[in-house]
């Protein structure tokens, strides 16, 4: 019975852990902080050199900050 307790203790606890992490990604905005150009003159394109994590979870309008910085 003892074990049993503990294996449920355990269950919960892994996922409770599961859902706060996922919610956590969830208020997570990656932003591009550094760039460079690619291509010739006629075909330029913007390529991502350094991405950040902005949290957003602790804003009154998530909704803006995940939108942008």
């Amino acid at each position: 019975m003892v074990t049993f307790v503990k294996w449920a203790v355990v269950l919960l606890l892994s996922m409770t852990a599961a859902v706060s992490s996922e919610e956590k990604r969830r208020d997570e905005v990656k932003y591009c902080v550094r760039w460079t150009w690619t291509g010739d003159v006629y075909d330029r394109r913007v390529r991502c050199v350094e991405w950040a994590v902005q949290d957003c979870s602790k804003r009154l309008h998530k909704e803006l900050c995940r939108l942008g910085r």
